[in-house]
C-alpha cells in the first residue's frame, strides 16, 4: 500500500512536532527549512560559551506537551530559581509576583484595586474553567469582542492597566492591552492561579529541542520554498525543483504562507489576512555572571521607558554562564523597535545599551563590562490576538483547515509561546489522520 506522502514547510517547533507525529503514524514527510538550523523562534545561538536563546527562553510548568517532548528526545531540563521578579515605577523598582495570593502584597496597587483584581482572577478561575493560554481556540467567543484596555480600565481602573497589565502583555508579546482581546488577557490570568510561577530551562538552549526532534525526521535545510499548489487530487511543492504530495502543511508565518500558497481558498485567504505581529528587536549583552544578584526579570512600563518592555538575567539559569560572564536579554516595546528594524547592529547596541544603563542601577558601577554580544530583529515576533481574532480563527478550524488538502500551523491559529505552537502542530496532525488514511 502507497504511503501518504506528506510535505512540511517550516522547521520551527509546530512543524516540526507535526512532522514527527505524522510520521511515528507512518506517514512519508520531508521537511522543507529555508534556513541552515532548525527552530524558528525557539533558536538558539552559541558562542564563546555562551548561550543565546533568540526567541522561546523558557519553560513555564504548564508547558506540558513541551515537557513530554523534551523527555522523550531526552532533552536535559533543569528547575530554574524564580529570583526577583521586579517592575519601574516612578524610577523605582517593586517586587512583582504575579501569583494570585502573592499580588495581594504588592505596592503598586491600592486596596480597592487588588480587590477588584481579585474578584476578576476568581471570576476566570470559576467561570471560565476551561480556558487556557495554549488552547485558545476553546475560547468563550463572547469573550472576544472588547479589547483588555477597555475592559481592564473599567473593571479595575487605569493603573492596574499601566503597572500590570500593559508591563506584563509587553514583557511577552511586547505589545499592549488595547490590541490584546479580552479572551486573550483572561487566558493569561490562568497561568497565574494561587502558585507562584514555576519555571525550567533547557541546559543546552532552548534550541536543543527543535534540533532533537529534527533528528528524527527528514529535514532540508536552505530549501526555500517558492509556491505551493493544487492540481486535481496532487498538491505541489516547488523548491529547487517540482515534487507531488499528498498534503501539505505550512508551518510559516502567516505572511509566508499568504505569500507561497497560490490559488487559496475563500476562507484560507480570509482569515490570513486577519493575522496581525507585533514586531521586536530582542538585544544580548555579556555581563559580568553576578551584576544583578538575584534579580531575573525586571518589567519596564512605557511611561518609565518608552525603548525597553523588559530585561532577563539569565545567569539564572546555571548552565548559561561562563567563565564569570552571563547575558542580559533585552526586550523592545514595538513602537521603538520598528524604528530600528532597518538600522546597523552598531546603533541599535549604542541606543538599547545607553537605556539600558539608565534603568537598571545595579550595571551603572560595571558599565565598562557591558559588552554587546548577538541581536536578532523579529519583525514578526508574535502574533496578536487582537477583539474579533480569536472568533476568526476558530471559524477557520472548521470552515477552511485542511483546503486543498493544505494545512496551517503555528501559534497564530492557537496561542502564544512555543507550548501553544507545539499543540498546534499535534492538533493537525492528528487531523490529517483522521482525514487520511
Amino acid at each position: 500500500m502507497k504511503r501518504i506522502q506528506v510535505a512540511v514547510v517550516g522547521a520551527g517547533i509546530s512543524g516540526l512536532v507535526c512532522a514527527y507525529e505524522l510520521q511515528k503514524m507512518g506517514y512519508e514527510v520531508t521537511v522543507y527549512e529555508k534556513e541552515p538550523y532548525v527552530g524558528g523562534r525557539m533558536s538558539t545561538r552559541r558562542r564563546d560559551g555562551l548561550t543565546f536563546d533568540i526567541g522561546a527562553n523558557l519553560i513555564e510548568r504548564k508547558y506540558s506537551l513541551i515537557d513530554h517532548y523534551c523527555t522523550e528526545m531526552r532533552v536535559p531540563i533543569k528547575d530554574m530559581s524564580l529570583g526577583i521578579h521586579r517592575l519601574l515605577k516612578h524610577s523605582k523598582y517593586y517586587r512583582l509576583n504575579l501569583s494570585m495570593l502573592r499580588l495581594a502584597g504588592t505596592r503598586l496597587l491600592s486596596w480597592k484595586e487588588k480587590i477588584r483584581m481579585f474578584g476578576l482572577m476568581l471570576r476566570v478561575r470559576f467561570t471560565h474553567p476551561t480556558l487556557s493560554l495554549y488552547n485558545l481556540y476553546h475560547a468563550n467567543p463572547s469573550l472576544d469582542s472588547e479589547s483588555a484596555y477597555a475592559y481592564l480600565k473599567r473593571s479595575i481602573g487605569k493603573r492596574f492597566v499601566d503597572y500590570v497589565a500593559d508591563p506584563v502583555i509587553a514583557a511577552y508579546h511586547f505589545h499592549s492591552s488595547k490590541e490584546s482581546s479580552k479572551a486573550f488577557f483572561y487566558s493569561i490570568l490562568t497561568t497565574y492561579d494561587q502558585r507562584s510561577l514555576s519555571l525550567k530551562y533547557v541546559t543546552g538552549g532552548m534550541g536543543s529541542l527543535p534540533e532533537a526532534i529534527s533528528r528524527r525526521v527528514s529535514v532540508k535545510n536552505g530549501a526555500s520554498v517558492k509556491k505551493v499548489w493544487r492540481e486535481g487530487r496532487t498538491v505541489y511543492v516547488e523548491s529547487g525543483g517540482k515534487r507531488a504530495y499528498d498534503v501539505v502543511v505550512i508551518a510559516t508565518t502567516a505572511d509566508v504562507a499568504r505569500r507561497v500558497i497560490i490559488k487559496k481558498s475563500r476562507n484560507q485567504n480570509a482569515f490570513l489576512d486577519k493575522v496581525k505581529y507585533a514586531t521586536t528587536v530582542y538585544v544580548s549583552f555579556k555581563v559580568p555572571e553576578d551584576a544583578l544578584g538575584g534579580v531575573y526579570l525586571s518589567y519596564l512600563p512605557k511611561m518609565e521607558s518608552p525603548i525597553i518592555c523588559e530585561y532577563s538575567n539569565e545567569s539564572r539559569k546555571g548552565s548559561y554562564s561562563y567563565k564569570g560572564h552571563s547575558l542580559i536579554n533585552v526586550g523592545l516595546h514595538e513602537d521603538f523597535a520598528k524604528t530600528l528594524i532597518k538600522k546597523s547592529n552598531g546603533l541599535i547596541f549604542k541606543l538599547v545599551k545607553s537605556e539600558l544603563l539608565r534603568v537598571c542601577p545595579e550595571l551603572v558601577g560595571v558599565k565598562a563590562e557591558v559588552v554587546p554580544f548577538d541581536l536578532v530583529r523579529w519583525e514578526r515576533a508574535v502574533p496578536k490576538f487582537y477583539p474579533g481574532y480569536v472568533r476568526a480563527m476558530q471559524h477557520f478550524w472548521t470552515n477552511g483547515q485542511g483546503d486543498n488538502s493544505i494545512y496551517l500551523v503555528g501559534d497564530y491559529l492557537n496561542s502564544t509561546g512555543v507550548e501553544s505552537a507545539a499543540r498546534c502542530g499535534k492538533r493537525v496532525a492528528e487531523m490529517i489522520l483522521g482525514e487520511y488514511i
